[in-house]
């Protein structure tokens, strides 16, 4: 299996774990990601781009989702950013780093649910 197919089975297998963690009830999935994943355009990109739709402390998510990832994962970085919550991590089956970006802005929008596919 090529290295692009693997990440991407990698990022299934993330998405996969933060929707059974209830991770993703606050968030909207966006960026080139979500348009590969869950409207097949042929667009490549190396991350999980998400924001805020639902009030929540963030502090709380961001701990929560440090113990969800940590347990799978060896999380080579997170912070709290001003503007975002970062999160990369690594795991021994795939040969990539996998980065979670989430804009702390909260953002007003019309989406729709689809589901994530590979």
């Amino acid at each position: 299996m090529d290295i692009l197919r693997q990440h991407e089975v990698f990022e299934i297998e993330v998405l996969e774990g933060m929707n059974s963690a209830k991770l993703l009830d606050p968030l909207i999935f966006g960026g080139g990601s979500m348009l590969r994943l869950c409207h097949e355009l042929t667009r490549y990109s190396v991350d999980l781009d998400f924001w805020f739709v639902k009030e929540m402390s963030q502090d709380a998510f961001f701990y929560k989702s440090r113990k969800v990832f940590e347990k799978n994962y060896e999380i080579t970085g997170a912070e709290m950013k001003h503007h975002t919550i970062l999160f990369e991590f690594r795991s021994p089956h795939y040969p990539k780093r996998l980065k979670i970006e989430i804009l702390r802005e909260m953002k007003g929008c019309d989406y729709q649910q689809n589901i994530a596919f590979s």
